[in-house]
């Protein structure tokens, strides 16, 4: 189960008001390595488009897994 961090709070009374579960299951963290001139490649062609880098590797994944 993924957590990302609760709106913030002038007081913290449990774990609730530190992290909440994603619900949406809409994206998970992950890491992978690639090559500088690919990850250069991709910022600009994120930039270029108004995207942010998840959005275009999302987009190109779920193209080639199709």
């Amino acid at each position: 189960m993924a957590f990302r961090p609760a709106a913030r709070t002038r007081s913290v009374s449990g774990m609730a008001d530190v992290f909440r579960s994603d619900q949406t299951g809409e994206w998970s963290k992950t890491s992978v390595s690639m090559r500088p001139e690919t990850r250069r490649r991709l910022k600009t062609y994120a930039a270029a488009h108004d995207m942010r880098i998840q959005e275009v590797i999302g987009l190109a994944l779920e193209a080639y897994l199709a």
